[in-house]
């Protein structure tokens, strides 16, 4: 028997509230990468966790709120932990967080509405058990497996407001329960509301999530065709290039026929090595997906006359997905091309580097810059009257070093605008 009070004692009340919430957060959380010295960090801040819910039973009592307030905290404080312990942005802990905040109170209702029809602790403890291990089974089937991994596309302010929506519910019904002083009778239609509204919360914000994926999907459709057609444009103009050399090589030879018997053949050798050294400008990184691209850009350089130095260890490029490096590379390249092909011919230049920085790859694509770069949230906003599609280049950057633990920084200093992205080693596999 006092082992069977003593699981009581520890599963009830605040003591399962903190288990639940911890439960719940893991499901939704979980697997995310760790931060570095996960042996480090993830047990100090269990202890930190379980820390706080002990600490928190010493906040004076405030009457009937109080359970609220302990709520409140103690789930702000596993916020803060959360994102000292994964690898994610603070809009997916916060998404995340606030579904299992429901997820936790929408089990805990429904468990009290069936175990207040049974009697004996043990059995009320068999029953809460297989209640909200079944609850938390459905829900993770049917909502969270499915749109795990999916990025957030949702603004700061959608997420704070799903957030407070969430916690404003489950205290609101919370202390309606407690302050009306209803019988066992009474109760179960209570918890039934209680079940019923917290499920509503639940589906109501993933289907802004889903509604949310489903318009960025839709801007990159628009933004993919928009691409497509400036790629078709750019590799007519790159055949176009290539048929003028092919006909002045043409040239060269007639003129090398007829210039054998004279013995003057230096100068014309070295014009025909000229007209075809457009050919040969193809690059070995160690990539082959980012050797296409720069082998593209090149060619456009060339017949625009851009000098673009490429010092690049691209073996430490793949962890990416070839999509990526396409899109990623493709984008820093062709805004470092528009915005120096305007300039004079003599500081019409683009660096590129890629190396290996202590357990990080650093990326840094750089370029003369003629204009003042307006700054909007740490992205470049884009110049251009068309609006929707242009700038949409330089978000899809940032996703992609997101998406691999990266951090990335646009600067313009002293005339030179910079693109700098440092992307973790966590994606190589350890000898």
């Amino acid at each position: 028997m006092k082992f069977i009070d003593f699981l009581w004692s520890a599963t009830h009340g605040l003591n399962g509230f903190i288990i639940q919430l911890f439960v719940c957060e893991l499901l939704f959380t979980l697997p995310v990468k760790l931060r570095r010295r996960p042996y480090i960090l993830v047990p100090l801040c269990i202890v930190l966790y379980f820390g706080a819910g002990w600490a928190i039973r010493y906040i004076p009592s405030m009457g009937v709120i109080t359970a609220s307030v302990y709520c409140i905290i103690l789930f702000v404080f596993s916020l803060a932990l959360q994102q000292i312990c994964f690898r994610q942005s603070f809009k997916r802990t916060l998404f995340n967080s606030s579904a299992a905040y429901i997820l936790q109170n929408l089990a805990l209702n429904a468990e009290e509405a069936v175990t207040m029809f049974v009697d004996g602790r043990g059995w009320k403890l068999l029953v809460m058990t297989a209640v909200i291990a079944a609850v938390y089974a459905f829900y993770y089937f049917i909502l969270i497996r499915r749109n795990r991994g999916k990025e957030v596309r949702l603004n700061s302010l959608s997420i704070v407001a799903i957030a407070l929506f969430s916690v404003l519910v489950s205290n609101v019904l919370f202390s309606l329960s407690v302050t009306r002083g209803f019988t066992a009778e009474q109760m179960l239609p209570v918890k039934v509301l209680f079940v019923v509204s917290c499920n509503l919360a639940l589906f109501f914000q993933f289907v802004i999530f889903r509604n949310a994926a489903l318009n960025s999907e839709k801007a990159i459709v628009e933004q993919l065709l928009v691409n497509e057609q400036k790629q078709h444009k750019m590799s007519q103009q790159n055949i176009d290039l290539i048929n003028i050399k092919c006909h002045d090589l043409k040239k060269q030879i007639n003129l090398l026929q007829n210039s054998i018997k004279s013995g003057n053949m230096d100068e014309l050798f070295k014009d025909v090595k000229n007209a075809v050294s457009v050919y040969d400008e193809s690059v070995n990184t160690g990539n082959s997906n980012l050797d296409l691209v720069l082998t593209e850009k090149q060619l456009y350089c060339y017949k625009n006359k851009i000098r673009i130095e490429i010092m690049t260890d691209g073996e430490k490029l793949n962890f990416m997905s070839p999509t990526d490096i396409y899109s990623f590379f493709g984008n820093a390249l062709d805004n470092a091309m528009e915005c120096v092909v305007s300039l004079e011919e003599s500081s019409r230049f683009i660096s590129l580097e890629v190396w290996q920085k202590g357990d990080f790859v650093s990326v840094t694509v750089s370029n003369p810059c003629s204009c003042d770069v307006v700054m909007k949230d740490g992205i470049p906003v884009t110049s251009k009257a068309d609006k929707k599609y242009h700038g949409f280049g330089t978000l899809s950057m940032k996703y992609i070093a997101e998406k691999y633990g990266g951090n990335i920084v646009f600067t313009e200093k002293d005339g030179i605008f910079a693109v700098c992205v440092l992307f973790p080693l966590v994606h190589e596999k350890k000898a």
